[in-house]
């Protein structure tokens, strides 16, 4: 709850500051992890079958510290730009964060998986073989 304050303070200085309205209009919201991963379950037995949630569920389990990080990875100062549940290196695949949700980061690994590497399972493997993929 203490966050919810900080963040209501804080847009009411931004408003003060002349930002448009746009900017503090839009709800902070939070999806809890296991809402992400009935999402995710539900789209992974769509496109491949439940064998292959597993190793999809190691994948981004690696890639996002147990499915907690859904926004930027790392600060400014790094290189990387790694983004969110699947570490999606937004600046290599031009990424527009906004509108990037949690729904839409999975989507969006789902297909890469799919489109790079056929299944989880071979993503997987890539990814203990070369610690990326």
């Amino acid at each position: 709850m203490k966050l919810l304050v900080k963040i209501a303070v804080l847009c009411a200085f931004i408003s003060l500051l002349g930002f448009p309205a746009k900017v503090i209009a839009e709800p902070l919201k939070i999806v809890p992890k296991e809402e992400i991963k009935v999402y995710a379950f539900k789209k992974v037995l769509e496109t491949w079958g439940s064998k292959q949630w597993d190793p999809f569920d190691r994948i981004i389990s690696k890639e996002s510290i147990n499915w907690t990080v859904t926004d930027y990875h790392y600060p400014e100062s790094k290189k990387s730009s790694a983004y969110g549940l699947c570490g999606t290196l937004i600046k290599t695949h031009k990424i527009d964060v906004d509108g990037f949700d949690v729904y839409a980061q999975v989507d969006w690994c789902i297909n890469y998986i799919y489109e790079r590497y056929e299944t989880p399972q071979k993503a997987w493997q890539f990814h203990i073989k070369n610690n990326w993929f």
